[in-house]
């Protein structure tokens, strides 16, 4: 944390430097202030904490809802990291320095890079990841991140494709749902994943980029994907879902709540409003973020 005078004095001589960089490679170029535009040196001094340890892009990370000060990181090069910014000794002599805090512990979760992770919301040890191998796994901290499996093996079937994205049900700590490349849905019960409870083929015309259960209603999920739809559904139990297979085309319809096609790109992310249990941002390739609910018709019939 810095205070303004701090800050102030840090820009200064941050801009003295670069400045005289350009000037030192173009006396005659004019340079307007190096703040127009984003500096990543700049910007890294201005963080408290920098988590260092992976060596290519990151795509999932998640805190820890039952300890305070943990999460954990996964990435590209196939890696999951656990940290812990309580352990942090803040270098109090300088206190405009950024302090480096490297992982707890970390293992190697999937080849060809983790797509996505989450803690089970109601758990401080168990850690769901998905990646590019068309795995799904869940991981214990307790046994130092170490996959974990039944006394029957309760291994998950492979898929094809890789797994871009997943969701714990925030009622249900046994069920998980996850989206995939090829736009199909699939729910779990992780005391058996060797088997979906429930698949929905062809839920988005391109690949699953998010997935989230919403807080309040428990049997509906939203999903986002690159073909510029985000998508509610309303997924409940049911002793039919072999015969709904038998006809994909009912049970999709069945299944599906409501449709926003207001992005003009793929969809990279989306998050239902805790406040609000109807109300949802979503974010995409076209640079927009859009706030939006269902209409209230659509919301009565699902009642």
């Amino acid at each position: 944390s810095f205070n303004e005078e701090e800050e102030f004095k840090l820009q200064q001589q941050r801009q003295s430097e670069l400045q005289s960089q350009s000037q030192s490679q173009s006396q005659s170029q004019t340079t307007g202030s190096p703040f127009n535009e984003y500096d990543e040196e700049l910007a890294s001094e201005f963080c408290d904490i920098k988590l260092r340890f992976h060596k290519s892009d990151g795509w999932g990370i998640s805190w820890n809802q039952q300890r305070e000060g943990e999460l954990i990181t996964g990435a590209s090069d196939g890696l999951i990291a656990l940290w812990d910014i309580t352990k942090l000794e803040k270098n109090n002599n300088n206190r405009s320095s950024t302090s480096v805090l490297h992982p707890v512990t970390y293992t190697t979760a999937h080849d060809y890079g983790v797509n996505d992770l989450e803690y089970l919301w109601c758990h401080d040890s168990i850690i769901s990841t998905v990646g590019e191998d068309g795995l799904l796994k869940i991981f214990d901290k307790r046994q130092d991140l170490k996959q974990v499996c039944n006394e029957n093996g309760n291994k998950f079937e492979k898929k094809s494709v890789g797994i871009n994205t997943l969701s714990w049900n925030k009622k249900n700590e046994f069920g998980i749902s996850v989206g995939d490349s090829n736009g199909d849905l699939s729910f779990y019960d992780i005391r058996k994943m060797s088997k979906s409870i429930k698949d929905i083929k062809s839920a988005h015309d391109s690949g699953i980029t998010c997935l989230e259960w919403n807080h309040t209603n428990h049997s509906v999920i939203a999903s986002g994907s690159s073909d510029g739809l985000v998508k509610i559904w309303n997924i409940k139990d049911s002793k039919d879902n072999e015969k709904e297979q038998e006809d994909i085309n009912n049970g999709f319809e069945k299944d599906l709540v409501f449709v926003h096609g207001g992005h003009m790109l793929g969809v990279n992310d989306l998050s239902w409003n805790p406040s609000d249990k109807w109300c949802i941002a979503s974010c995409s390739d076209d640079n927009s973020v859009h706030v939006w609910k269902p209409s209230i018709e659509i919301l009565r019939k699902l009642k």
